[in-house]
């Protein structure tokens, strides 16, 4: 059953008479007289186009030292950025292993003790890994006698420096404010 609307109340809500139609279920239809437009019919939604994952770039050595194919540990809990840390390693003529540290509970002290025990350097990314991990690896290094340096961030040039601090007996942590002439001077 359909009503119209009458023109005392069409006056009253401003409305042209002849151009809505009401409903029973209180729907409001639009009456066009020029063309006929097809009401049910979603209006096609904007494809949406996808974005470009970050290209990689090959990455360009920063600081000049060789590790002669000696094994550098990186301790790291971002999986996306840790496969990026072995052109760093490999630019140096080193050997990269990783662990990853993304999840706490996996990482056994034993695991640790093993990986560490077996590499020459052992480089901490502690931007992304719980602090117990750091801990861990600090006790683990000093007990084997094995230089660590710490990262402040799981990027390229901080894992460099930090390779760079533990091949020449640095202190393991460095501010990220550092020039990097003090390490090209060395």
């Amino acid at each position: 059953m359909k009503m119209r609307i009458n023109l005392d109340c069409a006056l009253v809500r401003q409305l042209d008479v002849g151009i809505l139609e009401a409903q029973v279920y209180g729907s409001i239809r639009w009456i066009h007289e020029k063309q006929d437009f097809d009401t049910t019919k979603q209006p096609e939604k904007p494809k949406q186009v996808k974005k470009a994952t970050h290209p990689r770039h090959d990455y360009e050595k920063k600081l000049d030292y060789d590790l002669k194919q000696r094994i550098v540990l990186v301790i790291t809990g971002d999986r996306e950025h840790s496969q990026e840390l072995k052109t760093v390693i490999d630019k140096h003529h080193g050997v990269y292993h990783a662990l990853d540290a993304s999840m706490e509970d996996k990482v056994s002290s034993s695991k640790m003790k093993r990986e560490i025990r077996e590499a020459d350097f052992v480089v901490v990314c502690i931007d992304k890994i719980h602090h117990r991990i750091s801990q861990l690896a600090n006790h683990h290094a000093k007990r084997y006698d094995k230089p660590l340096a710490i990262a402040n961030t799981t990027t390229n040039t901080a894992v460099e420096r930090a390779v760079a601090r533990a091949l020449n007996g640095d202190p393991a942590y460095a501010q990220t404010s550092e020039d990097m002439a003090n390490y090209q001077e060395k």
